[in-house]
């Protein structure tokens, strides 16, 4: 399984660049995976996406945004003093 989510990943990085299910099936077959191996890496996808659609990722009334050292470089300490006072509580 893991190898064809290797050639997926190299091959269909772009999600819009990646065919159908029976297509990609055929595709697989064709590059000489075993029809088991597809099916198994096309079952995780299929719940990967299932899971990252249902998330919902709300923000908690105490919740913090701690940002990088690099994205405290690219704002600066003026801007990031700024972004706190304009933030909702």
């Amino acid at each position: 399984m893991f190898d064809v989510l290797v050639y997926l990943y190299e091959n269909y990085w772009r999600p819009d660049a990646c065919p159908d299910h029976a297509q990609l099936k055929r595709k697989l077959s064709a590059v000489g995976f075993e029809s088991d191996e597809i099916q198994e890496a096309l079952s995780w996808l299929d719940g990967l996406a299932g899971a990252a659609e249902s998330y919902v990722g709300e923000q908690g009334p105490l919740s913090l945004r701690v940002y990088s050292p690099a994205e405290q470089e690219h704002l600066g300490g003026c801007h990031l003093g700024s972004r706190r006072v304009l933030s909702p509580a």
